[in-house]
């Protein structure tokens, strides 16, 4: 029984998946569709052959430095970039990518932070290729605190990006700025461009660039941007269905399968938003496939994220058979869910639409087994949006508190969230509904909070009249595949 709870009055009956599925409660239109995961590997999947090239991609770490000019704000950390980099050497990267906003406020300095533990990690003899571009926070050097920090003139110009850029960033990080750039790493091509540069501009670059090279063909090319490249770029690429693009800017979490992006690319190539490295873990995790959307992190009170994760991905690409991104957590680690698995052959691009992601990511399962407990207990009452004075208690009042096992039974498919309806006196028109994101959505696999147990509450009085409850709860994935439920009858 959960802590801080009472036994049910009048008991309650929990039901497994199979005893649900069996106890005639389809009533509630909770069967499961057939799912085929394809594209999702199990986690400890592994080719059978050495890949030709590896790299890390990271995005939005948003650095800055504290009152002193040389140390890390006191509130930021340097321990996820360490261990992103730390993880990408155990991976034998040959490249490390950034996608920009690696300096908050147009600091010099925070690219540096970046660049010296590159070479802590990595070493100066023989590192793998570190391939950057910059993105709208490396621009943001008018920021009040920039101005109060470096009040001298000649100081502010040697340590604030947008004074001299081209020259600055180079003293940062290391690498020689270009606006737009071409770049080839043990035989593949990557091309990146800077913040502001036109679409049509770059566009036209990696037309040209590629023609140059003959990257038509099955082999796949990347590229780099801070933000999502649209038509004006993209168009060009028509004839390029092997390219795949990366970029950051959202801070959305790679736990949703919904940052593949396909249609929003106009159906030319997959592009993927690679989450958020950034120290305070925040990585937003909206999506419209619940019953009831929760309160998104992306926009959470405070700066205090229920779900924090500092994210990354790493890139193997076996020629002639796969490219494979393994989606990575830098807090505690591990992979936030199954490897995804992209085919490489005549580039045919629908696979990689929603229509065919949505079949192919299956249903997360609850195991055969799995039951909910139900405690009745004093729940905290909050209203979307609401704040709270400092200080304040959050009111509470009568309610029940529904512990949820992790649904881990189908280990190609990791849930994202919960929906739970409440049915009153077996009347389908006497519904509550709501829904829960998974406590480790955003959790390296192995390191789920809680033991993976998520807690919904809620309280009495949102629940129709009556006097039997039936709880029916399943799992969602975060393209709204649902598996099976399972369930508790109780009386109030």
């Amino acid at each position: 029984m959960p802590s801080g709870g009472e036994s049910w009055e009048g008991g309650v009956m929990a039901m497994s998946r199979r005893e649900f599925v069996k106890g005639g409660l389809a009533s509630l239109g909770f069967l499961a569709l057939d799912g085929l995961p394809v594209f999702a590997a199990p986690p400890k999947w592994k080719p059978g052959r050495k890949p030709d090239i590896v790299f890390g991609v990271l995005a939005d770490t948003h650095l800055m430095t504290s009152w002193d000019g040389e140390t890390v704000y006191r509130t930021m950390t340097l321990d996820y970039i360490k261990n992103a980099y730390a993880h990408f050497k155990e991976m034998k990267v040959d490249a490390v990518l950034h996608l920009g906003d690696a300096a908050h406020r147009a600091q010099v300095r925070t690219l540096r932070y970046h660049r010296d533990e590159f070479d802590k990690v990595f070493g100066t003899k023989n590192p793998p290729a570190l391939l950057v571009v910059d993105g709208n926070h490396e621009w943001q050097g008018d920021w009040d605190f920039t101005k109060i920090l470096y009040k001298d003139p000649a100081v502010f110009k040697e340590n604030v990006l947008t004074e001299d850029f081209s020259r600055l960033f180079e003293k940062g990080w290391g690498v020689k700025y270009e606006r737009m750039w071409h770049k080839e790493v043990k035989g593949f091509h990557f091309f990146g461009r800077g913040w502001g540069i036109d679409d049509a501009e770059f566009g036209k670059f990696m037309k040209r660039e590629a023609g140059k090279s003959n990257l038509k063909g099955e082999k796949p090319f990347f590229i780099l941007s801070h933000k999502l490249t649209y038509w004006g770029c993209n168009s060009q690429l028509k004839d390029y269905p092997n390219a795949i693009g990366f970029c950051g800017h959202w801070h959305s979490s790679l736990a949703n399968w919904g940052n593949i992006y396909y249609e929003r690319n106009y159906k030319l190539f997959p592009y993927i938003n690679c989450g958020a490295c950034r120290f305070d873990g925040e990585n937003g995790l909206d999506q419209g496939w619940l019953k009831e959307k929760p309160a998104s992190q992306r926009n959470a009170v405070d700066n205090h994220f229920e779900y924090p994760s500092r994210q990354g991905i790493v890139v193997s690409v076996y020629d002639g058979s796969c490219v494979v991104m393994d989606r990575r957590e830098f807090g505690r680690g591990g992979s936030i869910g199954p490897k995804w698995v992209f085919p490489i052959g005549k580039f045919e691009t629908k696979p990689y639409s929603r229509e065919s992601l949505t079949k192919m990511i299956g249903t997360p399962e609850f195991q055969t087994k799995a039951k909910i407990d139900v405690a009745r207990m004093a729940v905290e009452i909050k209203k979307k949006g609401e704040k709270r004075k400092k200080g304040e208690k959050p009111r509470k009042e009568p309610g029940m508190r529904i512990s949820i096992p992790m649904a881990d039974g189908n280990p190609d498919s990791r849930v994202f969230a919960y929906d739970v309806v409440v049915m009153v006196d077996d009347d389908p028109k006497k519904r509550y509904f709501k829904s829960e994101y998974f406590s480790g959505v955003n959790a390296g696999i192995g390191h789920e909070e809680n033991g993976g147990v998520t807690v919904v509450d809620i309280p009495l009085s949102a629940l129709p009249e009556g006097k039997k409850l039936t709880l029916a709860i399943r799992p969602v994935s975060s393209l709204g595949t649902k598996g099976k439920a399972i369930g508790a009858t109780l009386r109030v």
